[in-house]
């Protein structure tokens, strides 16, 4: 009987029109890139990249485990074509940022359409 339903289920997921048509966007590149073992700390920005346009009025940068989040210097600017995200921040030399582009219940990286973006893990050093 349980195992009728979730094949029910799963045929009304799978074909159902509206679920469809929602794409999630992905983070397509960062800049420093996500395992950078020698960022120049003077970096002012970091520079994401989506597959997709995204709105321009929410963003998430969640603190990761083993390393600082960037501290922000600014919020996010993003490209007339909303692709990419501009984010200004202030480094520390000889430090590891490691930190969430959504995260959890952080989720405001959305597509225009308001699909969240999947969460991506950035990770680098800075040089001393």
């Amino acid at each position: 009987m349980k195992a009728r339903l979730l094949a029910l289920v799963l045929l009304a997921v799978t074909t159902s029109p509206a679920l469809a048509c929602i794409t999630f966007p992905t983070v397509v590149s960062t800049s420093p890139g996500r395992h950078a073992p020698a960022v120049d700390p003077s970096t002012r920005e970091i520079v994401v990249t989506f597959s997709e346009p995204m709105d321009p009025d929410g963003w998430s940068i969640v603190a990761a485990e083993g390393g600082l989040a960037p501290e922000l210097a600014g919020s996010p600017k993003f490209s007339p074509d909303g692709r990419t995200a501009r984010i200004p921040v202030r480094l520390a030399p000889g430090a590891t940022y490691a930190f969430w582009l959504n995260h959890g219940e952080q989720r405001r990286f959305r597509s225009r359409d308001g699909a969240p973006a999947v969460p991506a893990y950035v990770k680098f050093h800075t040089r001393r």
